[in-house]
């Protein structure tokens, strides 16, 4: 809400303007606000249920928290379910206002055949109070409905170190969680466990297979409602597998949305990952490219929600090091390149990728008008390319979010892109072209003296932009003569200042409004709180003489109740500051 002056009445006639402005290519503030308008499509991995970590994520614009609770945490002694260690981080995270996508993961000894992690009595019917998997799920999820939205089963299924069953073990422990959680919360979504994919390729697509051909599964969604990816160190693979994994589901006859919940590149050079370069690591200025590009990827692939793994370091092992920040909080590069992504690609509607030799452009079609535009090289050498302009103004972007506004020059725009550390990999740095915009400007006029003494006096306003708008285009004024109508004064000008002529004794109030180079336009204030006001003094004058006609010198002409003048040497007097009524 924009700040309004009252000072009394204001004015009416013509103008003499001054104080054009142009919008040119300028460097705004380095670095962008925290995210506000966020978008469920960002999310992280493990963020603690703490401060800073809590304002860490949402101000860099995630809205989901991938979180685990473990079966072993929950029901360590069989019927004995404890929440104790969950419900607090489940409270705080919701406080801060994240929504919680669970992995159900861990199962306690006592629930599992010798040596395994398969649970027992798995193939019992859901409901079975003995198939202890099944009463696991629905007691959680039961506990935590209307809080945890989304169900994700076990962690990296076709990765030994986490599953040891077969695809078909997996597959009865998918379908036992879906029928327990949606009897519990038929609204909640069930996830099939996030895959590793380069220990057994296979393994996803017999589990679907699996689906298909169980009599039970087409009447319950063949029991997963989204399928879930683990892709790290080359950020085209968000992209290139999300196409391959929409295929393998075209093949069964199936349409599911695609999650990527987890993404990222480990670091090196960067404590506590290692200090010399190691195979599909990164260093942390290259980390940030990779933010960019696998969220424009993900986002022209179709990819519903992108969770990058992590917020932090935390605990993990020397010679790891993945977090958007450091232990101690202090941002990496690609925190600020998260924020970059969720400020600029969240509410896409529409997205394309294409390749044009070692450019890859991702174009993006926002839910309001406008189309943000990813580019990248992926050649170690700089290419300079070129844009067609859709909107008379753009904001150029980089990486971290120093932003510059641009004008088209012949029609488009000229970028140079930097080139790629090591080719194949991660592209060169990436730059944001942005042409949309759907905040309106705010505007104002600026305060006038309660009385006026001259008829032609000069009214003065101005504006701003959204922070991240394109500029500011127009101004139109209004003015309004005692309690008549509002009536255009100026309208579409470029001015900031013009010459207003009034009349005597007349009170005029002014209210401005903006529209920026999109063609967002501010509304007016509302009719009883104008930008300002003013009133036009009257003036009295005279000669007073005396039954002679000879000047009185020095006389004393008072208004009742107002202003008084004294007569000079020709007896003339001037009082001013007379008001109507006077």
């Amino acid at each position: 809400m924009k700040m309004r002056f009252v000072v009394i009445g204001l004015l009416l006639g013509l103008m003499a303007a001054s104080g054009n402005f142009i919008v040119c290519a300028h460097p705004l503030a380095e670095g962008l606000p925290p995210v506000r308008d966020g978008d469920g499509r960002f999310g992280l991995c493990f963020i603690e249920p703490e401060e800073p970590w809590l304002s860490l994520a949402y101000d860099a614009g995630a809205r989901v928290n991938r979180w685990q609770i473990n079966w072993r945490d929950v029901e360590h002694e069989e019927g004995n379910f404890y929440y104790g260690w969950y419900d607090p981080q489940i409270r705080a995270m919701r406080d801060r206002g994240f929504e919680i996508s669970a992995i159900l993961t861990y199962p306690p000894d006592w629930a599992t055949e010798e040596g395994s992690v398969v649970p027992r009595n798995l193939y019992l019917p859901y409901d079975d109070p003995a198939n202890y998997w099944g009463r696991f799920v629905r007691k959680v999820v039961e506990r935590y409905r209307g809080r945890i939205a989304s169900w994700e089963i076990w962690n990296e299924p076709d990765l030994d170190i986490y599953w040891d069953g077969t695809a078909k073990d997996y597959y009865q422990l998918l379908k036992v969680a879906y029928q327990a959680a949606k009897a519990a919360d038929p609204a909640c979504r069930v996830v099939m466990g996030g895959m590793g994919h380069w220990e057994d390729p296979r393994f996803f697509e017999r589990v679907v297979r699996l689906a298909v051909r169980d009599p039970e599964a087409s009447a319950h969604n063949y029991f997963f409602d989204a399928v879930a990816w683990h892709w790290y160190s080359r950020p085209s693979l968000l992209y290139d597998k999300a196409l391959w994994c929409r295929q393998v589901l075209a093949k069964y006859g199936l349409t599911k949305p695609i999650w990527v919940n987890e993404t990222n590149v480990p670091l090196w050079g960067d404590w506590p990952g290692p200090e010399t370069r190691q195979p599909d690591h990164a260093t942390p200025d290259e980390q940030a490219s990779f933010i960019i590009q696998a969220y424009a990827n993900a986002i022209a692939a179709n990819v519903e929600r992108v969770f990058v793994f992590r917020l932090h370091d935390a605990q993990m092992a020397r010679g790891q090091a993945y977090g958007l920040v450091r232990n101690d909080g202090s941002p990496r590069p690609a925190y600020h390149a998260y924020r970059v992504a969720a400020t600029f690609f969240s509410h896409v509607v529409t997205a394309t990728r294409q390749i044009s030799g070692s450019i890859t452009t991702v174009t993006m079609r926002k839910a309001h008008r406008g189309r943000v535009t990813v580019l990248w090289n992926n050649s170690p050498t700089p290419v300079t390319t070129t844009v067609a302009a859709t909107a008379p103004a753009a904001l150029l972007v980089d990486k971290v979010g120093r932003v510059e506004r641009r004008r088209p020059v012949g029609g488009s725009y000229t970028i140079t892109l930097p080139g790629a550390a090591e080719e194949g990999a991660i592209g060169g740095s990436p730059y944001i072209l942005v042409e949309a915009d759907d905040a309106p400007p705010t505007s104002q006029v600026e305060p006038l003296p309660a009385l006026m003494p001259d008829l032609a006096f000069p009214v003065r306003w101005s504006g701003e932009d959204d922070p991240l708008g394109l500029g500011l285009a127009s101004y139109d004024v209004q003015v309004r003569d005692g309690d008549g109508p509002w009536r255009d004064w100026l309208v579409e000008t470029t001015d900031t200042e013009a010459t207003f002529v009034g009349r005597e004794g007349h009170s005029y109030a002014f209210r401005c409004r903006a529209r920026d180079l999109m063609g967002n336009l501010e509304p007016y204030p509302p009719d009883d709180q104008p930008d300002a006001l003013t009133s036009l003094t009257g003036v009295l004058s005279g000669r007073v003489l005396d039954i002679r006609d000879v000047p009185v010198v020095g006389a004393t002409v008072r208004v009742d109740g107002g202003p008084s003048a004294t007569t000079d040497r020709q007896g003339r007097f001037r009082i001013t500051g007379l008001v109507s009524g006077t």
